[in-house]
């Protein structure tokens, strides 16, 4: 399990500085299929290095996170020739209004296969098993209704793990 510091690749393709990541590997020696973790919006912490954790430990996946969130500019552009794709979003989530559709309108159009799926009880950061985000925040998240929601979560880490058995065995 690796902290990785991908500022200067990014600054060549005119990306978010400073980028950082983290990479979690199985045991032993690979290869693995391999899997990018986007990241809900508190960035990259302890809960995101979980999640790439538990897909390395638990499924056999190299599972790299990095520092990304919204959807790009030039969707179709960035999604043509892409890899297939599970997404999963909070359709409680006012930050990340109509993207699941907008995603899913892009890889249709792109003929990329897909899982999008929106969850109407979710909220952002629905996915995680504990609070994030600075402690000082947290009161005001929950009772904006940002965090865990266990029933959406199970059924989305389903469907990765699901999504990825068919598209990475």
């Amino acid at each position: 399990m690796t902290d990785i510091d991908l500022s200067d690749l990014a600054a060549d393709r005119d990306g978010s500085r400073p980028l950082r990541g983290y990479l979690a590997s199985p045991a032993g020696t690979g290869p693995w299929p391999a899997v990018v973790m986007i990241h809900e919006i508190f960035g990259l912490d302890d809960v995101m290095r979980g999640h790439a954790d538990r897909l390395s430990a638990d499924d056999g996946y190299e599972a790299a996170a990095v520092n990304y969130g919204q959807l790009p500019r030039h969707l179709d552009e960035t999604l043509a020739a892409a890899c297939p794709i599970v997404a999963s979003y909070g359709g409680r989530d006012r930050s990340l209004r109509g993207a699941a559709s907008r995603l899913e309108a892009a890889l249709e159009k792109a003929g990329v296969t897909h899982d999008v799926k929106e969850y109407p009880a979710a909220s952002h950061a629905f996915l995680n098993d504990t609070e994030a985000g600075p402690p000082a925040l947290r009161p005001l998240l929950r009772v904006a209704g940002i965090g865990p929601e266990p029933e959406s979560a199970k059924d989305a880490w389903d469907r990765i793990e699901l999504f990825f058995a068919t598209h990475l065995s």
